[in-house]
């Protein structure tokens, strides 16, 4: 999302829709991907403290760039999103890419091919 200029308006327009959300028992979960994902930050809507972090949190985060670079793998970043679905009720994902399928780390590409 850096290289297509999009980073900082992706991450408003996250600001905005976490903070329209009026049901204060709704739990959010965001989790950033790449290639795969990384640790997600949990919140209940209600947490004013909580709320205020996590968008602090997502204000202030950076993409990790590895050796090389990295992909987009949306299938990982999928399937994570099924196990909160699955395990854990949660019943509305958002994903938010700037590109299509394409993991380049040489292990994510042969576990999550194109097509």
């Amino acid at each position: 999302m850096k290289q297509n200029a999009i980073w900082d308006q992706v991450k408003d327009q996250m600001i905005k829709s976490l903070t329209e959300v009026k049901d204060l028992d709704t739990e959010v979960i965001v989790v950033p991907f790449q290639d795969d994902v990384f640790a997600e930050k949990r919140v209940t809507v209600g947490d004013a403290v909580g709320m205020s972090e996590l968008v602090t949190w997502v204000r202030d985060y950076d993409v990790p760039m590895p050796k090389g670079g990295h992909g987009t793998n949306i299938c990982r970043a999928l399937e994570r999103a099924e196990d909160f679905v699955l395990k854990e009720n949660i019943d509305c994902v958002f994903l938010m890419t700037d590109g299509t399928h394409e993991p380049k780390r040489a292990d994510m590409a042969q576990k999550y091919p194109d097509g």
